[in-house]
């Protein structure tokens, strides 16, 4: 990557690398100040700090017409690195994200708590984003064209160049009195106006990494986002040592942005029909602590992501049926090997699920892997239609509990049934890091077996799929 040696470089990499929407964060310092600084930052090629971030957000969508309301506060914080000789990004955050949802008229709460870090590489022409959720406990990987990371530094640059004009100081006052932070003596920097160059940054480097955000994104949007920023200056070294963003109209953007919001809606949800969405952002107020420039070695991509990705790479390509009468199912980057039961063939078979069913048709297993968000709405689904069809056939339905009782191979789960009428349902789940085994069995036979052994057997059939299984 080309060195760009420009006097305001970091500062405003330093606010880019947090956020591409704070626009405006960029400009630092009145025209004095400012020739002080660039000396200080000349040659710097690093900087970190202490993260928190505080988001408010509400948000109402009909998706596949039932109407959603949901109300979200997220407080992220941790240690946030940046390297642009050579280029490189660490984030470590833990975030703590409070949900009040109404799905379709029913109420529900939710507290998500998870850590968070973030690694980058170089490799061949791409910058890879390696991210691990503490979670899921899971590994992703992004990779994006090097060039596009020199033309959003190059832009940024640019826009450093722009802050320098007369006219950028508009919006910018320096406080009269200096002040005190943590022991420090420092200038106190107001600056609430939006860049033009910081504009065309953000919106170059998000229409080459989201291929969904040329035809419905409104450029014009950007300039509904206003950004008022703090920057406590060192009075000694000419160094930022705080910074605190406040960003408004995110309201404003995001109404002139809601057919592409709902573009990207879809994809995230896979074949799901979005309508009616509309965003509220009351509050977004970010706080980076404690600045340093002096360089640092940045924490290297771990050897476990590599395998971890490798591993979600060859599952992406594998195909369930094994081809040696084992069968293969996923989610989430997990998998399971799954045996034909005893007196049982596979009936149905996809890359999340199998089913096996006996010759009469009367005992079936369906085993499927599903992503641990959505086990609650599974176990309700099972429940459901079961007691549906059993009542439908004209049977009174009882149901139960086997708390902890069924022995797997993933350790004892709890067991549930349903039964009437001679038929008996069996289901029950087995964890695994952001995923859930889930093993239901149907037995229509008019037979009364133990529920838990009945259970018990087919999860015995199951195992998990290791990376030196397929690798």
């Amino acid at each position: 990557m080309k060195s760009y040696e420009k006097k305001l470089m970091m500062p405003a990499i330093l606010a880019a690398a947090v956020c591409f929407a704070c626009t405006g964060c960029g400009k630092m310092t009145e025209e004095k100040l400012m020739e002080n600084m660039g000396k200080a930052m000349e040659g710097r090629t690093f900087f970190g700090g202490d993260m928190d971030l505080v988001l408010g957000m509400t948000y109402s969508v009909d998706m596949m017409e039932i109407p959603m309301a949901i109300d979200m506060n997220m407080d992220m914080g941790g240690r946030i690195l940046c390297s642009y000789e050579p280029l490189g990004l660490y984030y470590d955050v833990s975030t703590q994200t409070d949900i009040q949802a109404d799905i379709g008229g029913e109420t529900q709460n939710e507290s998500v708590s998870d850590q968070t870090q973030i690694y980058t590489a170089q490799e061949d022409d791409n910058f890879a984003i390696y991210s691990h959720s503490g979670t899921s406990g899971q590994w992703s990987k992004t990779d994006i064209d090097s060039s596009v990371i020199d033309s959003l530094f190059r832009l940024i640059t640019e826009a450093a160049e722009t802050s320098e004009s007369e006219e950028s100081t508009e919006g910018i006052m320096l406080d009269e009195e200096s002040a005190s932070l943590n022991g420090r003596d420092v200038y106190v920097l107001h600056v609430d106006s939006s860049s033009q160059a910081d504009s065309e940054a953000f919106l170059t480097a998000m229409e080459s990494i989201l291929p969904q955000f040329g035809s419905s994104f409104s450029t014009e949007s950007l300039d509904s986002i206003k950004g008022s920023t703090v920057m406590y200056i060192d009075q000694e070294t000419f160094l930022p040592v705080q910074m605190e963003c406040t960003i408004e109209g995110m309201d404003e953007f995001f109404s002139q942005n809601s057919d592409w919001m709902e573009e990207l809606l879809g994809l995230a949800v896979e074949d799901a029909q979005i309508d009616n969405l509309s965003i509220h952002v009351p509050d977004y107020q970010l706080t980076i602590s404690n600045l340093t420039f002096e360089q640092e070695e940045l924490p290297v991509v771990p050897e476990e992501a590599y395998e971890a990705i490798a591993f979600q790479e060859a599952l992406a390509e594998l195909d369930p049926d094994l081809g040696d009468g084992t069968y293969a199912i996923q989610s989430t980057g997990n998998a399971v090997r799954i045996a034909p039961p005893e007196n049982m063939t596979v009936s149905e078979i996809a890359a999340e699920t199998v089913t096996f069913m006996d010759d009469a048709g009367l005992d079936t297993i369906t085993y499927a892997m599903i992503p641990a968000a959505n086990l609650s709405v599974y176990t309700d689904s099972i429940s459901s239609m079961y007691t549906s069809i059993l009542e439908m056939l004209g049977v009174e339905v009882q149901s139960g509990q086997d708390s902890q009782n069924v022995s797997t191979p993933f350790g004892p789960v709890d067991g549930y049934w349903l039964s009437g009428g001679g038929a008996n349902i069996y289901y029950g789940f087995a964890p695994f890091e952001g995923a859930y085994l889930a093993v239901i069995r149907s037995d229509f036979s008019g037979t009364e077996p133990d529920s838990a052994a009945a259970l018990g057997e087919a999860f015995g059939y199951a195992a998990e799929l290791t990376p030196a299984d397929i690798l």
